[in-house]
């Protein structure tokens, strides 16, 4: 009966180390040349508080709900954004690391359609 008491509590305690280990914390996504883009980048940091005060508010009424992505464009870190943003209608755009707006062609907007992934999540305020 001892034994089982003193490795239920060994165990209690691994659990409870495991908890508190920094090192399974995520880190911060690296992406444009920084360690932390959501912070680093102004424009992005921008937008991701415009879509929380939406996600609380619906200050923009919903045009700011949606999701990040980082992706790859012609070997170069670009954010995919799956937000309306007041856009008329476009679903989602491009933007380079300094913020700006990726125009396509229809075959080049296709092929890079075709290509996303959206694997790697920078921001959601979607459950």
């Amino acid at each position: 009966m001892k034994t089982l008491i003193i490795v239920i509590i060994l165990s209690l305690i691994g659990c409870t180390e495991q908890l508190t280990d920094s090192s399974s914390q995520p880190k911060p996504l690296a992406a444009c040349g920084f360690d932390n883009p959501k912070q680093q980048l102004s424009w992005l940091k921008d937008l991701i508080a415009k879509a929380d005060e939406d996600r609380a508010t619906m200050a923009f009424k919903g045009n700011y709900l949606g999701i990040i992505y980082l992706e790859k464009y012609q070997n170069q870190d670009v954010f995919w954004v799956e937000m309306m943003m007041n856009s008329g209608g476009l679903m989602g755009r491009a933007f380079q690391c300094e913020g700006t707006i990726i125009e396509f062609t229809n075959e080049t907007g296709q092929n890079f359609h075709k290509g996303l992934r959206r694997d790697v999540v920078v921001y959601s305020n979607q459950y």
